[in-house]
């Protein structure tokens, strides 16, 4: 129950921010909607994929 409320706080306060694309990923958490196996499958090949990041290059 109490991670429910902090998720619907955390869908509360992205509401009334820029982040709007957050808010769609919060409220497929908070309602527990599930991946289809079709997509599921075709991200698999990205799963745990970190790109390199240059630091001095982005600065």
């Amino acid at each position: 129950m109490l991670k429910k409320l902090q998720q619907l706080k955390a869908i509360l306060a992205y509401k009334n921010s820029e982040n709007l694309g957050d808010i769609a990923i919060l409220k497929s958490e908070f309602f527990g909607t599930k991946v289809s196996p079709t997509v599921a499958s075709k991200l698999q090949p990205i799963v745990g994929y970190y790109p390199a990041i240059d630091l001095n290059q982005l600065s």
